[in-house]
């Protein structure tokens, strides 16, 4: 029942036992008891299988639900306890950094080993006297980093990132100041926003339309609307007027205005949040 209800949290963004980390009289009682013994029992019948488990709650039509809201159910439901739609859910501090890093061609999908093998030793030692040299495992997907305790990436640790020494089942999550000057400030957005603007560029046959509707799909996950073509596009050109004022090399200024608003994308609401 723990794990099961752990994989639903994962999956729903809460668990069918809110309080995760208390499971039992004195934490929160099930919202769907039922379905918390049905789920546990598949789950040992299926030999402790966490993918099959997973994939039998992924194809049911609860977690195929949308999040559009409906005032009469949330009326009877405003917790959405009884799950009458999808919770919107901002993307973990871990997904936030893997889909930027994915969208500018730099994750590297390389699976397995050491996550500390490579790390600057004065992160481990730093009593040491060697020359710190450049993370390779830097673009490896979040689940590899090195989490050294005190010197957690800002990348996740902006963004909810539990600390080290805890154990965190509910992870809370908060929206600050602080999230939205990292995504405008950030080196790490900054340069993984001139990657991706480089990689638009590399095709000379596009239009700048096809250029914005290919962003917004990598970024959003859909195409954009007429109004927001227009609106990227005079943007665009806007900034690379006022870039070329400053830079004599017109690839550099439309290099530097394309960055800018991939930036803007990264930075916006919808990036950061699963609908």
């Amino acid at each position: 029942r723990v794990m099961v209800n752990r994989i639903w949290k994962h999956l729903f963004g809460n668990g069918l036992v809110r309080s995760v980390d208390n499971f039992g009289h004195l934490g929160e009682q099930p919202t769907h008891p039922e379905l918390l013994d049905y789920l546990a029992q598949r789950f040992v019948a299926e030999g402790w299988s966490i993918k099959t488990l997973i994939r039998e709650i992924m194809v049911s039509n609860t977690y195929r639900l949308s999040s559009d809201f409906s005032a009469e159910r949330y009326q009877k439901d405003p917790g959405n306890h009884l799950v009458w739609r999808m919770n919107r859910r901002r993307l973990s501090a871990e997904k936030i950094r893997d889909a930027v890093l994915s969208i500018s061609g730099k994750l590297n999908l390389q699976q397995g080993g050491s996550s500390v093998a490579h790390y600057p030793e004065q992160a481990i030692s730093p009593n040491r006297n060697k020359k710190v040299e450049q993370n390779p495992s830097e673009f490896r997907r979040s689940i590899y980093l090195p989490i050294v305790r005190g010197n957690v990436p800002a990348a996740l640790t902006v963004f909810d990132f539990p600390a080290p020494e805890m154990l965190v089942g509910n992870r809370p999550t908060t929206t600050v100041p602080a999230q939205a000057l990292f995504m405008m400030n950030s080196p790490f957005v900054v340069s993984q926003a001139e990657q991706t603007a480089s990689k638009l560029l590399t095709d000379s046959k596009q239009s700048d339309r096809q250029r914005v509707s290919e962003l917004y799909l990598a970024c959003l996950g859909r195409e954009a609307t007429t109004a927001e073509q227009s609106e990227a596009v005079q943007y665009i050109d806007a900034l690379k007027q006022q870039n070329g004022k400053e830079n004599s090399d017109a690839k550099v200024a439309e290099q530097k205005a394309w960055a800018s608003y991939c930036q803007i994308l990264f930075a916006s609401t919808e990036f950061r949040f699963l609908n």
